[in-house]
């Protein structure tokens, strides 16, 4: 609020002093002596009400350890020492009026404790079908769920309904492709809330690209048939249209697609192209393009009696996930190629979301091991390189679960240690991924929190994670 605040014409800038080589005030040079006088000024200019000084320590002094015994009076110290100002200065851009709270609590606050409006945002909780067999121990039905805010999955089934080419982008375990299956399901049961005809089904067929993939393999090309005659044999997409069913590219950035694609760049744009002929020399000609039609039309060839003619209706779409995050490492989308493509994303979920969530498919977790993968979880979140989707960490509940109902862990082996194991197991593959400036930034994160994870476990991490390079 207070940077807000002085982000006027020339506020912004009067503040600092001279840089001294001609060019005015700027920030390198530090601020004036007068500047709080300047943004107390600022703040009555804009009839903003002046916040208390005990939430701008509580801003400034976030990571800042205090001892048990402190109070307000060490904070109000360690505030200014920390501004490098007078406390006629302070109370220039804050008022002295008491936030009503010690400066330190011992309780920790839940997210049942909170109001219902400051809660996480809508999200909805689904069973995605995979239901395992009750074991010996257990009289419970084990099903994996994924959680999604509302949001996104409006956004979802408003691009699937009027877009062709949609691409889900999102970290490693948002539910990417979860949210593809439960779409098409929907879509199954209620097409024509979609505007799709009555009683289609996309039926998709389901492929995850390799970087050893050319045109071949997706549009289509030369093969030897029976006789040892070279002559068209049509790819995934050609397939796909052919039986009228939707196609699905599983983390399309496996391949390089600006390479593969590059043929059908024209097509995307809903134009008729030449893929090939049914004959290397003098073969028909063999089209991909487009219809009216709500459903796919397959034109076939009075000579080879083999399909010519490939026109997509308007029900048919192609679908595919994207992580950004292997980008770095295997190929990225072209422009020419992305902008053809609707992007929806798909984000990893808040903490507190991942908290009920966790919650819910592992309720017999000990406190102690919940709150470490939640903890594990938030700090992973914390920044853009090491953010990871809930269903990373929920297999770790899963493997303690397992652990301690087969009796594999000696009683005084530690909850710390089963914890970290399934850590490394689930997530070390990512880790491994992680430049060393990145992953020493997550492990100060890990252990700079409450929990029961030490820089002793953090560093047995590190071990393992060079076996995994």
């Amino acid at each position: 609020m207070w940077n807000n605040t002085t982000r006027g014409p020339t506020l912004a800038k009067t503040i600092f002093n001279d840089i001294g080589d001609g060019r005015g005030e700027d920030i390198r040079s530090g601020l004036r002596s007068d500047a709080a006088k300047l943004v107390s000024e600022a703040l009555e200019q804009s009839q903003m009400r002046l916040p208390k000084w005990q939430s701008l320590a509580c801003l400034i002094l976030r990571n800042y350890e205090f001892d048990e015994s402190a109070n307000w009076t060490q904070a109000e110290t360690e505030l200014l020492q920390s501004l490098r100002m007078s406390v006629e200065e302070l109370g220039q851009i804050s008022t002295s009026s008491p936030l009503e709270a010690p400066l330190l609590s011992a309780e920790e606050w839940s997210l049942s404790d909170l109001p219902r409006k400051l809660g996480p945002t809508r999200v909805s909780i689904s069973s995605i079908g995979d239901t395992r067999e009750k074991s010996a121990d257990s009289d419970i039905d084990k099903e994996d769920y994924f959680t999604y805010d509302e949001r996104v999955w409006s956004m979802l089934k408003a691009a699937i309904a009027n877009y062709k080419f949609v691409v889900l982008v999102g970290p490693p375990g948002t539910g990417k492709s979860k949210l593809i299956e439960r779409l098409c399901k929907d879509i199954t049961d209620n097409p024509q809330s979609y505007e799709f005809p009555e009683h289609f089904r996309p039926d998709p067929i389901w492929h995850t690209p390799e970087e050893s993939w050319t045109a071949f393999e997706l549009v289509g090309g030369y093969a030897p048939n029976e006789q040892g005659v070279l002559e068209w044999a049509p790819g995934l997409i050609l397939n796909a249209v052919s039986d009228n069913r939707w196609l699905v590219l599983d983390e399309t950035n496996r391949a390089d697609m600006d390479k593969i694609m590059g043929p059908l760049i024209t097509w995307l744009s809903e134009q008729t192209i030449e893929v090939g002929r049914t004959k290397p020399h003098d073969g028909e000609r063999i089209e991909l393009g487009w219809t009216e039609l709500l459903t796919n039309r397959i034109e076939i060839s009075e000579q080879t009696e083999k399909p010519v003619k490939y026109l997509v209706g308007r029900s048919w779409r192609m679908l595919g996930t994207y992580n950004p995050q292997d980008a770095l490492r295997v190929f990225r989308f072209g422009q020419a190629l992305s902008r053809r493509f609707v992007v929806v994303p798909i984000p990893a979920i808040t903490p507190g979301q991942f908290d009920n969530l966790l919650k819910r498919q592992h309720p017999n977790l000990a406190e102690e091991v919940h709150d470490a993968i939640y903890r594990l979880y938030s700090a992973h979140y914390e920044h853009q390189e090491t953010v990871l989707g809930p269903a990373v960490f929920l297999k770790m509940g899963r493997y303690y679960g397992i652990q301690d109902q087969q009796s594999l862990v000696p009683e005084e082996k530690q909850q710390a240690e089963t914890v970290v194991e399934s850590y490394v197991i689930n997530v070390g593959k990512y880790l491994a991924l992680y430049g060393d400036d990145v992953l020493n930034s997550l492990g100060d994160r890990i252990i700079g929190q409450e929990s029961i994870i030490d820089a002793d476990q953090w560093q047995w991490v590190i071990e393992q994670i060079d076996v995994l390079v």
